[in-house]
């Protein structure tokens, strides 16, 4: 009898034994970037969740015809704080202007994708690569075979 029960008992300790995690191991938390050590674990994430509130200055370096292949412009996004759609507001040189309504989503750490739609341009589609948290670089789709890059940044 006394057999069975050293048994069981050496049995409950290697299983707590095996399966006890530390509370100190950031391993396996959310955010968790690789490295030990205090305890501001987070994530190495550019792109921002929400657009409203920002407006993008773009500096266009090629292009394709009919489009600008060289020049800037700057983007507006207005609507609810924190959501991912609203109204946009482009400016260009000249004082030509532009308006509409805008979506975006955040397709990675660093990307983010909007989709305007605008009543001169029709569907237009911004893919964002973020280098750092307010710039980076575009490519802007505006409708068969007509796209322009370049790079922008948060003003």
């Amino acid at each position: 009898m006394k057999v069975k029960w050293v048994f069981f008992l050496l049995g409950v300790l290697a299983l707590i034994w095996f399966t006890a995690c530390s509370d100190d191991d950031a391993a396996g938390r959310p955010g968790f970037n690789g490295t030990q050590g205090g305890n501001n674990q987070t994530n190495n994430t550019n792109a921002p969740l929400s657009l409203v509130g920002v407006t993008i200055s773009h500096t266009i370096t090629s292009g394709t015809a009919p489009l600008p292949s060289s020049g800037t412009f700057l983007v507006e996004f207005t609507g609810t704080p924190g959501s991912t759609s609203g109204d946009f507001r482009t400016f260009e040189p000249g004082g030509t202007q532009s308006s509409g309504t805008f979506t975006s989503v955040s397709t990675g750490a660093n990307t983010a994708v909007v989709v305007f739609v605008d009543p001169i341009l029709g569907t237009v589609t911004e893919e964002l690569l973020f280098f750092t948290t307010t710039s980076g670089t575009f490519v802007r789709n505006v409708g068969p075979g007509q796209s322009q890059q370049g790079t922008f940044v948060f003003q």
